[in-house]
């Protein structure tokens, strides 16, 4: 059994390693990729959605480590949906989890959540590589980073009106409840250190003979150059957290919790809205206790923030200067303008906050994303930069056409 796989596998410390392609391993054939993304995410940005399309994109990723626990198992999380892989014991409580969150999306926010499971066998088949490594991000922390166009695949083909469908679930209110445990959206909007907050993607558009690495690499390069170290641009400083007490950004959660458990949306504000007055009071003056450093938990959130990570795109939320994000965005226009590489990004005045905490002074991640739906803007830009170029990167369906013609 290759179920501890990625438990097993050894961390990098540094970041920039990602661009060593000898660093990744292969994904068992037998596991399953999952996919999200909340439909028509755009729109439901511009309405000023972005906090619930960030908590329902957290929501399928805590839903699956919970039903995997004490398992480890990798994710990424992407701003409107998230990319999960599991071993093949946990697909009938994963299709359940799924489906029934699905329900509550649509339930609680009028938002619908495309979910599908795909067989890492069907994308090796396809003949799209998918490889993996793990970067401890801090010490309660560890990030997966995914390589060789297969999850670029397995998000097209599960997003194809057609083929797509034999991999897609359907929402049912029947199946058997997600445990949503330990995740939470309690935090205000964290301004950023700097003018601004920039939120990037950047996928490699090199010929199949070439690295993408090699781009990434140059980028990461020129990000050190013009704004130091990771230490100098995280988006998230412990100084500028703070907990929100307003009701109305609560309400995120709430709205979530209360049709999960089924009490009323009152009484599952009010257990919020106490758990987080509690939470400022004990971190203003520093308390410690049995189980919890009050006074340092601040640091504990800073370190495990996903604001840089790679799943064949790379994807950051970084602090900027005005100066710094027009000398970087002039460098990737350079690069996008050679065909190296396309490229979106989105300013905002800092970043919000979704977050796991399995244990308080533990196993936690914060994802991160800019404020405004940072992720969701930043992508339409790199959709259209991809399609001036011809052939695309990946043409992910031809291979699965010939295959289901031979059926």
């Amino acid at each position: 059994m290759n179920e501890a796989f990625y438990a097993d596998l050894p961390t990098i410390s540094m970041f920039t390693a990602i661009t060593d392609p000898h660093l990744y391993i292969d994904v068992p054939a037998d596991w399953l990729v999952i996919i999200t993304d909340v439909v028509d995410s755009t729109n439901a940005v511009a309405e000023g959605r972005y906090r619930d399309i960030n908590f329902i994109g957290a929501a399928a990723i805590v839903a699956l480590l919970n039903i995997a626990m004490p398992l480890e198992i990798p994710f990424v999380f992407g701003g409107d949906g998230a990319t999960v892989l599991i071993p093949p014991s946990l697909e009938p409580s994963a299709r359940q989890a799924l489906q029934h969150l699905q329900a509550l999306a649509q339930t609680a926010y009028g938002l619908t959540l495309r979910s599908g499971i795909l067989p890492v066998h069907d994308i090796l088949a396809a003949g799209y590589p998918l490889t993996v490594l793990k970067w401890a991000a801090s010490d309660t922390y560890a990030q997966a980073m995914f390589s060789g166009g297969g999850l670029v695949y397995a998000e097209r083909l599960i997003k194809h009106p057609e083929y797509g469908s034999r991999y897609r679930l359907a929402p049912n209110h029947q199946a058997q409840g997600a445990d949503l445990s330990g995740l939470e959206c309690r935090w205000q909007e964290v301004p950023s250190p700097h003018d601004e907050t920039l939120t990037l993607l950047i996928s490699a558009t090199t010929s199949p003979d070439q690295s993408p690495f090699e781009v990434y690499d140059a980028v990461l390069q020129q990000i050190q150059q013009i704004y130091g170290t990771a230490e100098e641009y995280q988006p998230v400083r412990r100084q500028h957290l703070r907990v929100s007490l307003n009701p109305r950004r609560l309400w995120t959660e709430v709205r979530l919790r209360a049709t999960e458990q089924g009490i009323s949306k009152l009484r599952a504000l009010w257990q919020v809205w106490v758990q987080s007055t509690l939470g400022a009071i004990l971190m203003r003056f520093g308390v410690q206790t049995a189980q919890t450093d009050w006074g340092e938990y601040r640091a504990l959130v800073q370190a495990a923030t996903d604001y840089q990570k790679y799943d064949d795109t790379l994807r950051m939320v970084i602090a900027s200067t005005h100066a710094q994000r027009r000398q970087l965005l002039a460098y990737l226009q350079q690069e996008h303008a050679r065909g190296r590489l396309a490229y979106g990004y989105h300013r905002a005045p800092g970043v919000v906050l979704t977050c796991l905490v399995f244990e308080r002074m533990g196993r936690q991640v914060h994802f991160v994303d800019g404020s405004g739906g940072g992720y969701t803007q930043a992508a339409q830009m790199l959709k259209s930069q991809l399609k001036s170029f011809v052939p695309l990167p990946y043409q992910p369906l031809a291979p699965l056409k010939e295959r289901m013609v031979d059926h």
